[in-house]
């Protein structure tokens, strides 16, 4: 069996206000950074096999703080980036609440190709090939840092729900997701939780 602890970056100044997307000098606010050192002590006493995260520099310091509490190295994986937003990337919530393309996208996530960007069953096909290539490798525990939608989509794919419902269940900052995977299928063991939530004996 391999479990992945699916983990959310932490908090930094974009989050809410606008699309960050693979924009380029976002990185952790104190808030973010406090977050994640909190979460990093939960996850320092269990056993792990690697420590993964996505490309962007938000990413790579939330592995970067927990890979000094699990004295782990962080890999970078392409896989794991954030979704590519194209002429999105950057602009306001309030912004693209009045744009029709942005009521399409939020009503059918499965179906729709953001202008210049992703559809988000690309993102759902490259994180959970990822997950099923790693889980042939590894019999044990794996941190992957990633972004909201991108872990959404491997949510949705194990929990064997269409893309469409994505929007009916959040992933905060520093949240984990448990995701076990073994040849008799895929568990969903936590989703969304906070570091008050996450107890090693449950491991």
């Amino acid at each position: 069996m391999t479990r992945y602890f699916l983990v959310r970056h932490g908090m930094c100044d974009a989050v809410g206000k606008y699309i960050a997307g693979r924009k380029k000098g976002i990185s952790l606010n104190q808030t973010g950074k406090h977050q994640i050192e909190m979460l990093a002590t939960k996850l320092k006493d269990i056993p792990v096999s690697a420590l993964y995260t996505g490309p962007l520099e938000r990413t790579v310091e939330t592995a970067e703080i927990i890979g000094k509490q699990i004295n782990a190295k962080p890999v970078v994986c392409e896989e794991l980036d954030e979704v590519d937003y194209g002429k999105w990337t950057g602009m306001a919530f309030k912004e693209l609440s009045c744009d029709p393309l942005w009521k399409e996208f939020n009503e059918a996530k499965g179906r729709f190709k953001i202008p210049g960007g992703e559809m988000m069953i690309e993102v759902q096909a490259r994180i959970c090939n990822f997950i099923e290539r790693k889980r042939k490798l590894f019999n044990g525990n794996i941190i992957t840092v990633s972004h909201c939608d991108t872990i959404k989509t491997a949510i949705i794919n194990y929990a064997g729900f269409p893309l469409d419902m994505i929007n009916r269940f959040s992933i905060d900052t520093a949240s984990i997701t448990i995701l076990e995977t073994s040849d008799y299928g895929p568990v969903l063991n936590g989703v969304n939780c906070n570091v008050d939530e996450i107890q090693y004996d449950c491991f």
